[in-house]
């Protein structure tokens, strides 16, 4: 798909100031995983967080999947992290 293509050619030569013509891509990809989490009120931390790993490893992407893909799969273990997260946090008694 050349607009894929295009979108991370544009992505990854993107410096702070021009990433933000692809954040609408990463949000809808980011949003519909974090909707898995129900109603957490860290929603939009969780949403955050895959920008910021989405970001940080847009160099390294191979283009051997989808950049959808690869995109819903940094949003689903930055998901999953937070919810171990949660669980750890209810497991350890407050005092």
């Amino acid at each position: 798909m050349p607009e894929i293509d295009n979108l991370v050619a544009r992505c990854q030569a993107a410096t702070r100031t021009r990433f933000g013509s692809c954040t609408g891509f990463i949000a809808r990809k980011s949003r519909d995983c974090a909707a898995h989490l129900g109603p957490d009120p860290e929603v939009e931390d969780v949403i955050q967080e895959a920008f910021v790993q989405v970001y940080r490893s847009l160099p390294s992407f191979q283009g051997s999947s989808l950049l959808s893909t690869w995109i819903h799969r940094v949003a689903v273990n930055v998901a999953l992290q937070h919810i171990r997260r949660r669980k750890r946090q209810r497991a350890v008694p407050s005092s």
